[in-house]
């Protein structure tokens, strides 16, 4: 007899997509059906780069950005056979703004960098 599968639908939600500053910490939801046990873990790149990864042990979990630029998360799913299942979501994380120029006018704005 062969072995059938259910299919895997995989939706993972996050608190806040970005625009905000380090460190940034977003709530992930893993929204699985069926509902089994899985193993999650993620992959990080920036800007297309690879910056990180991890496991989480839940369905809800925290990660915490420190790296500004596009932070592309892929999640993978896997449940007890080994089936993997992929979901990305991009947080958009800025840096620390820091003025490059400086206006000595009289008007006591701007007069020095730190």
């Amino acid at each position: 007899k062969g072995v059938s599968y259910e299919e895997i639908i995989v939706d993972i939600t996050a608190s806040d997509t970005g625009a905000a500053h380090t460190p940034l910490t977003v709530v992930f939801q893993a929204n699985i059906t069926p509902v089994v046990p899985y193993n999650y873990s993620y992959n990080i790149y920036v800007d297309s780069e690879p910056s990180g990864s991890g496991v989480a042990n839940t369905e809800t979990f925290n990660i915490t950005f420190t790296n500004p630029g596009a932070n592309q998360i892929i999640f993978i799913v896997q449940d007890t056979s080994g089936c993997e299942v992929y979901d990305t979501i991009t947080i958009h994380v800025q840096g620390v703004d820091v003025p490059n120029v400086f206006t000595p006018n009289g008007d006591d704005v701007n007069v020095q960098t730190v």
